[in-house]
């Protein structure tokens, strides 16, 4: 998985890529979409840097800029970058299948562009704050999590998380799966996501130390949220996942390592903190996918 996600170095060469170009392109192929302020984020710090740079690859036809996005009360949407095929291809060093289906099936609709920018806004922004205390975050997008966890002979896959991240703070590490709720999704839905992950995490070892972080929009769909796992969970084969809630608003006001996130069942109704809900001491068995931070993996070498 890893490979599949490098860029020759013929490829680097003949566009003059620098290292920092081949990582925003990797991180484009890994998250489908990111707007300017996630590039700025992740890799500047500076915006007129991120847009000299962006108008850069735009000018070798390596990523677009696409439209979809509502616009605010006050300005324009934000400017929302995607690679073309040029692009999907310098990173898919093997000719391998994955970048050139994320690159056709990228924007299937306005809500579905809408929802994987708002997924790795969470990710950014939690990535952000935990470089900004000296920590770290490790990411994987939904297109990864999908294919890792594919029924090998139905192809279809068992879990659909948005996706997943390894947050370290300290020695302290979280390991989890986002799922980013819209508010839209029914009830019978809802119970067959909890049931997804319990039947095939739950009773494994090391599935206690997994959690399962929803993001809803307002305190309503979150008593849903609650009411429905809290009934998925009575009789689940233990170890099994915690299952965390947080709305949109606080996450605006705390940010995501505050203490905003709420356990579904058997927590003292006291929100946490993601450096509560982690673990210190050696990694359990891998029962998630290996994920990587996409601001930092990169190779040019030769394969």
């Amino acid at each position: 998985m890893e490979d599949s996600r490098k860029c020759s170095v013929i490829s680097a060469r003949r566009y003059r890529l620098t290292e920092r170009h081949v990582l925003m392109l990797q991180a484009l192929a890994n998250h489908k979409a990111l707007t300017r302020k996630h590039l700025t984020d992740l890799f500047f710090g500076s915006v007129r840097r991120c847009q000299v740079h962006v108008a850069y690859l735009k000018r070798l036809g390596l990523i677009r800029e696409t439209t979809g996005l509502p616009r605010p009360e006050r300005g324009s949407a934000p400017p929302v970058y995607a690679l073309t095929a040029a692009g999907a291809r310098v990173v898919d060093r093997d000719g391998r299948s994955l970048l050139m289906r994320t690159y056709r099936n990228l924007v299937g609709s306005d809500l579905h562009l809408r929802h994987t920018v708002a997924v790795n806004d969470f990710f950014t922004k939690l990535l952000t704050a935990a470089r900004s205390q000296g920590d770290h975050l490790e990411w994987l997008g939904e297109d990864a999590c999908r294919a890792y966890y594919a029924d090998v002979h139905a192809h279809i896959p068992q879990l659909t998380p948005d996706g997943a991240g390894t947050l370290c703070l300290g020695p302290i590490e979280t390991r989890f799966f986002l799922e980013l709720d819209r508010g839209t999704e029914r009830q019978g839905w809802l119970r067959q996501k909890y049931r997804r992950y319990l039947l095939h995490l739950a009773g494994r070892v090391g599935a206690e130390a997994l959690h399962v972080l929803f993001v809803v929009p307002d305190g309503r769909r979150e008593r849903l949220i609650h009411k429905v796992g809290q009934a998925a969970l009575r009789g689940a084969v233990s170890p099994h996942p915690g299952f965390w809630t947080a709305t949109q608003n606080g996450l605006r006001v705390e940010g995501p390592l505050g203490a905003v996130w709420a356990r579904v069942s058997g927590g003292s109704g006291k929100r946490a903190r993601l450096s509560e809900i982690g673990r210190p001491g050696p990694p359990l068995p891998s029962l998630s996918p290996p994920v990587f931070d996409s601001a930092t993996d990169v190779s040019l070498k030769a394969a």
